[in-house]
């Protein structure tokens, strides 16, 4: 929140990329979209807990 703060960038306009619950948890109550990836946990587990998406790994990332 610190950072969006001083980027003067509200954070319904980032996303985090997380892998643990605390983080997905941490970054939803900050007002941010998460998206999930499977390094610790389950795309289920991931989507459960919140997840606008679940990736495996980083190599297609595609924004748009």
């Amino acid at each position: 929140l610190k950072t969006l703060e001083k980027l003067k960038v509200d954070a319904k306009y980032t996303v985090a990329v997380e892998d643990s619950m605390g983080g997905i948890k941490a970054a939803k109550d900050a007002g941010m979209k998460v998206i999930g990836i499977t390094t610790t946990h389950s795309l289920e587990e991931l989507m459960d807990n919140g997840c606008a998406e679940v990736i495996n790994d980083y190599t297609n990332i595609e924004i748009v």
